[in-house]
């Protein structure tokens, strides 16, 4: 949430918010804006007189993190199930597990940085947290 306060603004607006009918002119940002949830408030709405409030809802690229992050962490995943299958006595077991583990714990360093800083926990996040405790416990 961005609040934003200005004064000595002179406004009038008496049309709609228009957005082009093609919304992919702009073909490399990674946010869209939603023109069905952009708002503006003004006195009509209990504003004080010279108040605007304008609420622009952006949507994101999905398949983007889900072919980066989501998609891969699942596949490591179901990788790990793989170290049940060898014998407990092959040392190449313990190997395997430690190799999906480190990356498993690159890709979380590699992901890290799209993931926005919030105080609340983000969904990909618990699944990147679930995926590395469940190779860390199928290691020992």
């Amino acid at each position: 949430y961005v609040s934003s306060t200005y004064s000595r603004i002179n406004y009038i607006f008496n049309e709609d918010v228009l957005f082009p009918e093609n919304r992919n002119i702009a073909k490399y940002q990674e946010f869209t804006v939603v023109p069905e949830k952009t708002k503006i408030l003004g006195e009509e709405e209990g504003y004080e007189e010279g108040y605007v409030r304008i609420r622009f809802t952006f949507a994101r690229a999905p398949r983007f993190y889900t072919s980066t992050i989501v998609a891969p962490t699942i596949i490591f995943t179901f990788v790990s199930f793989g170290m049940f299958l060898l014998d407990i006595r092959v040392g190449e077991r313990l190997a395997f597990g430690v190799s999906l583990l480190l990356v498993i714990v690159a890709n979380s360093i590699l992901t890290a940085d799209m993931l926005p800083v919030c105080p609340e926990r983000v969904w990909v996040q618990v699944l990147t947290t679930a995926s590395y405790y469940w190779v860390i416990t199928a290691v020992l």
